[in-house]
């Protein structure tokens, strides 16, 4: 619930709460930022094929 009501803030909130956790202690939040990465980057270019 803090994710979707606070986003980023929430996210951290709830990730130092222990709220959730990942499988791969050493780089699970890597991984993690890195999905959030490439999403945006695809939402970003997806954006752009629309615009023209």
């Amino acid at each position: 619930m803090l994710v979707m009501t606070q986003a980023d803030l929430g996210l951290a909130d709830a990730y130092i709460n222990g709220d959730f956790s990942f499988v791969d202690k050493n780089e699970g939040l890597l991984n993690f930022f890195l999905v959030l990465i490439a999403n945006r980057d695809i939402n970003a270019s997806n954006t752009k094929l629309k615009k023209t």
